[in-house]
């Protein structure tokens, strides 16, 4: 039997939405409630996929950039959850085309899980959010993989060097998905 991952189109915006992107609107409103993000915000969205928490950001009034590495989830992102206050953008979520200090906020849902570089695409959203801005995210056990708690601790040493120094004492390296 082939894996999930083998059968998983990585780029068809619609095996996406019957696979993940259901679950994404279960998310959407609860995670904004926990992230705070100000109506007026200008938010980042790493790893939009399909827009489904860009939509929910721009209904709650925030302008948002979405970006993804698969131009076929922008595309139906474009299609299915168009909003004056969104940009859908092609890009590379570990090496970000912004300036630091150019969002109030970078998040992320249901994404985070399955990069491997982790850490550089959460140094990267730190770098791009203003100094007291919001850097959140929200995952699953995709595919077994890396336990919450993991996901926690290695986003935390990123951005907080107390986390670090948790982690080094909670077992030392990252777990991450390869």
């Amino acid at each position: 039997m082939e894996s999930a991952e083998l059968r998983y189109n990585w780029a068809d915006p619609d095996v996406y939405e019957s696979f993940i992107g259901r679950w994404s609107e279960h998310l959407a409103s609860p995670f904004l409630t926990r992230a705070n993000i100000a109506p007026g915000s200008r938010v980042l969205d790493v790893a939009c996929g399909t827009g489904v928490l860009s939509k929910a950001l721009a209904e709650a009034g925030a302008h948002v950039i979405g970006v993804d590495p698969s131009e076929g989830y922008l595309e139906g992102a474009r299609r299915r959850r168009s909003h004056p206050n969104i940009a859908y953008e092609h890009g590379d979520v570990r090496q970000l085309r912004f300036d630091a200090n150019s969002f109030d906020a970078a998040v992320s849902t249901l994404a985070l899980d399955v990069i491997p570089e982790i850490e550089q695409v959460v140094a990267e959203m730190k770098r791009v959010t203003r100094p007291g801005g919001v850097v959140a995210s929200a995952v699953t056990q995709f595919f077994g993989g890396m336990p919450a708690f993991d996901l926690v601790i290695n986003t935390g040493a990123v951005l907080e060097s107390d986390f670090a120094r948790l982690r080094s004492h909670a077992g030392g390296a990252p777990a991450l998905l390869a």
